[in-house]
Formats: C-alpha cells, structure tokens, sequence
C-alpha cells in the first residue's frame, strides 16, 4: 500500500492516531470513487466553531470537517490528566478567547465556543 510506505521507515516515530488515518486514507483509495467517499465519510466529525464578538453582537460560525477526533489526555489549562473519555472531549471543545478580528465591528476578541455537530457513522478509539 503505497499510503503506508512512510511507516516502513526506521527512525521515524508514528503514533497509532498516524496508523489509522493512514490506512483509513489508503482503503479509501483502494475502492471505487463513490465507494471510497462513503467509506472516508464513515469517521467524518464536524465540529462547529461559533464565534461571538466580545464587543458587539455579530456572532460567526463555520463547520469544521475531520477525518477523525483526536483528542488530548492531558488537560490544556491545568495540565492535569484526562482519564475519560468524556473528560477529554470536553476539553477539547472548551470555550475560549481569541484575537479575531470581528467583520462587523473591527474589534479583535471574541469568545469561541465549540460544539459536535456531525458525529460519526463508526467510532474508533486508539490509546
């Protein structure tokens, strides 16, 4: 499979995460055009970001599509360690500040939050 050549590679370190989308991507390629799409959108995650302006009430949001969720055991704040799933998820779609620059007003700053909104047909966890 040439999509997994790069892990034949002695000296290069690759995570589990790497593996699966790799021969998720390679599977994919293998099958007819239709059936390949379907397969690639199997573990489709859409996360949406809405961003709300902290000086006036324009509010922006867009769907960000991934192959897959990879999510973090470490807390980004605290440091501390995620042990559930559960746990990690929410970390990783944590309210935030940015500096974004609003379109509507020219302010920068705007509160990020962060939601599931496409869940995956197939779910896969590697640890």
């Amino acid at each position: 499979m040439p999509a997994a050549k790069d892990f034949l590679l002695e000296g290069i370190h690759h995570d589990a995460h790497e593996w699966v989308v790799t021969l998720r991507e390679a599977i994919g390629n293998l099958l007819p055009a239709d059936l390949g799409e379907q397969w690639l959108r199997l573990t489709n995650v859409g996360i949406l970001q809405e961003n709300r302006c902290l000086s006036c009430p324009n509010v922006t949001r867009q769907l960000d599509m991934r192959s897959c969720l990879s999510l973090s055991v470490v807390d980004s704040v605290t440091g501390d360690n995620l042990t559930t799933v559960e746990a990690a998820i929410a970390n990783q779609l944590r309210d935030e500040e940015t500096g974004l620059k609003c379109g509507a007003c020219g302010m920068e700053g705007s509160r990020q939050s962060n939601s599931l909104s496409v869940l995956p047909e197939v779910k896969s966890l590697e640890t």
